[in-house]
């Protein structure tokens, strides 16, 4: 069965955990419109491979910024920082598989864990790639991704090993040509794993007023440090993705609560009413009451 979602959410001590990729056949297949939803950044153990339909995305993976056209698509390495919008705010529809490392590599102690697994998910140089339409081993990760999702529509008999067999050769493609082919574009970000740490307490604690200091803090780094790291890895400073996070908070509670604008400011860390409206506004190109007329 494809889906059109994930009822994803965050474990705030590492990872997102997705639950429909679960013990007993851990792959599972999405398609879905990223004017409907977008993928903000966050990070989890499996893999996932993507490509895009129709429209164009804008993928970000730990530092490096791409635009993705029809046909073209990403694969993501396991634990990798990643985050997909809209990049004309048109129809961009996507196609993406998300499966576990053991789906692949079996038990720990496998061979297949230790001479294939292990070396790839290791690699700090290699966080994920872009899958174009002229690269010859991408090619075949996008053809795999399309058969997955032929199957996945079909469910047609044992098509549970097929598909085990086609996520196997995404790795194994992936695991063969990273080496050589992205060394020097992926360079190594010491950062990471303090980024991560500062995104999980934003993510834990936006409804309370909080500072720079607060945030490098939790990093363990000195208010520079913690702008350089925010910067080059996420894109932007530790203060405006706060305020970013705290608006699309916002815009959700909109859509799915009765609750009042002001109450759902304060609830978002917004302490004036109407710096939270203009900055409402100047994001989402109308006012906060507006997406309650819709929703």
């Amino acid at each position: 069965m494809i889906l059109s979602g994930s009822s994803s959410t965050i474990d705030f001590s590492k990872m997102e955990f997705i639950p429909e990729c679960d013990r007993e056949f851990p792959v599972t297949c999405y398609e879905y419109d990223l004017c409907e939803r977008i993928e903000p950044w966050h990070w989890h153990d499996q893999f996932e491979a993507a490509l895009v339909e129709g429209g164009e995305a804008f993928l970000c993976i730990e530092g490096c910024e791409y635009s993705l056209r029809p046909g073209e698509g990403y694969f993501i390495n396991s634990s990798a920082l990643h985050s997909l919008s809209n990049i004309s705010g048109k129809s961009c529809r996507v196609r993406c598989v998300v499966f576990t490392k053991e789906f692949v590599g079996g038990f720990a102690d496998s061979v297949f864990w230790r001479k294939y697994l292990l070396p790839l998910v290791e690699r700090r140089d290699f966080s994920g790639c872009v899958l174009s339409a002229e690269n010859e081993w991408q090619a075949k990760i996008r053809r795999c991704i399309e058969e997955i999702f032929a199957l996945f529509k079909s469910e047609a008999d044992m098509y549970e090993l097929e598909a085990r067999e086609l996520v196997t050769k995404i790795v194994a493609l992936a695991a063969e040509n990273s080496a050589h082919s992205f060394a020097e574009e992926h360079a190594e970000n010491n950062y990471i794993s303090k980024v991560k740490t500062m995104l999980l307490y934003i993510w834990q604690n936006y409804q309370r007023q909080i500072t720079l200091s607060d945030i490098a803090k939790a990093g363990a780094l000195s208010k520079n440090e913690c702008m350089l790291c925010f910067n080059k890895t996420v894109g932007t400073s530790p203060i405006q993705y706060l305020k970013n996070y705290r608006l699309e908070k916002a815009e959700e509670l909109l859509r799915v609560t009765n609750k009042k604008v002001g109450e759902i400011s304060e609830l978002c860390g917004f302490q004036d009413k109407s710096y939270f409206t203009k900055s409402f506004r100047e994001k989402f190109g109308k006012a906060p009451l507006e997406v309650r007329k819709n929703k």
